[in-house]
């Protein structure tokens, strides 16, 4: 009985698990591309500020700032206020990878920040889907 009861939520969720399934591969390729550039183009003691902390900050071995708040208190206090370029700006971290989707990338067009970063890298899946990040570095 166990087993007919396995074998039919494995059927009727398939497509949902495998939607899953790839969406992860996805991600975990342009993670992978992105820690694979940070560790040949950033330097010791560099800051990564970021939304997606977890892959990234694990194999990317930087300092992580974390958009969401979720490992850097200080960014609620931005978040909460709305002021989504307010903590790139206070905090100047040397690299961020925002996605342009994201409803919090809004200062992505401003002056203040094309005038203090520029964008180095776009990282994305081989088929075109929502999953794109840029990757930008902090001006000299």
């Amino acid at each position: 009985m166990i087993g007919v009861v396995v074998l039919a939520l494995l059927a009727v969720n398939h497509r949902t698990v495998n939607h899953y399934r790839l969406e992860w591969q996805e991600l975990r390729g342009i993670h992978q591309g992105i820690v694979d550039y940070l560790a040949e183009h950033a330097e010791p003691g560099d800051v990564l500020c970021t939304e997606d902390i977890g892959y990234v900050g694990y194999y990317g071995r930087m300092t992580i700032l974390d958009r969401a708040g979720l490992v850097s208190p200080i960014s609620a206090l931005f978040n909460r206020a709305g002021d989504f370029y307010g903590l790139i700006a206070a905090t100047r971290p040397d690299w961020l990878v925002v996605s342009a989707s994201d409803p919090t990338a809004g200062f992505l067009g401003s002056a203040a920040f094309t005038q203090s970063y520029e964008q180095v890298r776009t990282f994305e899946p081989p088929q075109a889907t929502s999953w794109t990040f840029n990757l930008y570095r902090k001006r000299p």
